[in-house]
């Protein structure tokens, strides 16, 4: 057996440690402790993770923040206001596997104090991640849109990058890359989902002309122009769409396409943002 060129370093003992594995319910050391269920300024959670409960006599977490100008005793309507779309979204969410939960490209904003201040994705829930039966040729042809240096994990990695790199000339920017991304990131969740339930590996590579290339950062634009970005963004969501486009007239099962179709619809919410973005940039430059 050929000896490694590189020399082997022991750990030592004292970095052997196993940290410590906490559970849901057990206490975190140095942590003030919140009761299961509660949702910040939305309201407590019933007993037993049940959806949130309207403050009562509007003194709860969060009811004078809900009434701007009110002392503490507010208006109990004016926390009750937002619970009702919280208690639909916790409802949703803790519904277990098997009972028609839907993955959801949002966190929970019922339980913030204030809705987001734009959309990133399309109107309506996804479709399950699951197949009608197993092929591996279709599992395949997702692994483009998965992981080739045109696919989702480009588009979350190359978002991640401008989230940053757009911070020195606008916040605004950064938010909309960052909240733009957290969608790709979604997508590719969800194709890694339907990879899985079509028979395939999720892997970071792809298929290419009969060979198998892993993926690199290499696919990543490391651009620093905020017109150049939103510019190359706009190009990339369209060409993502004609990706998906090819691969439905590929697909003949329902489950895969109509999953692929609701990403597409987001991308579109993309390219509208980044458009307006580039317009009110495009005359700062």
């Amino acid at each position: 057996m050929e000896k490694s060129k590189f020399p082997f370093h022991p750990v030592p003992p004292e970095r052997q440690q196993v940290p410590p594995v906490f559970f849901p319910g057990r206490p975190i050391p140095g942590m003030a402790q919140v009761p299961p269920g509660y949702c910040g300024a939305a309201g407590a959670r019933a007993p037993g993770g049940g959806a949130p409960q309207a403050a009562a006599q509007g003194t709860g977490p969060g009811c004078a923040d809900q009434n701007p100008g009110s002392s503490g005793n507010a208006d109990p309507s004016g926390c009750a206001k937002g619970t009702a779309a919280a208690a639909a979204v916790h409802q949703e969410r803790n519904q277990p596997s098997g009972q028609g939960r839907q993955e959801s490209a949002e966190g929970c904003a019922a339980c913030t104090k204030e809705e987001p201040r734009r959309r990133y994705a399309a109107e309506g829930a996804y479709p399950p991640a699951a197949c009608t039966q197993k092929n591996i040729r279709y599992a395949q042809l997702l692994r483009m849109d998965f992981a080739s240096p045109q696919s989702e994990l480009t588009a979350t990695m190359q978002y991640v990058y401008q989230t940053w790199a757009a911070e020195p000339h606008s916040a605004e920017l950064s938010q909309i890359f960052s909240g733009i991304g957290k969608t790709e990131m979604h997508h590719l969740h969800l194709l890694g989902k339907m990879i899985l339930s079509l028979g395939g590996t999720p892997s970071y590579t792809y298929w290419n002309g009969g060979r198998n290339f892993v993926w690199t950062g290499a696919a990543v634009r490391y651009q620093n122009d905020p017109v150049e970005m939103l510019r190359a963004d706009i190009a990339a969501e369209r060409n993502a769409i004609a990706g998906y486009e090819r691969r439905i007239a590929a697909i003949g099962d329902p489950a895969v396409t109509d999953l692929l179709q609701r990403i597409i619809l987001d991308e579109k919410v993309h390219i509208q943002i980044l458009e307006d973005a580039l317009q009110q940039y495009g005359k700062k430059s």
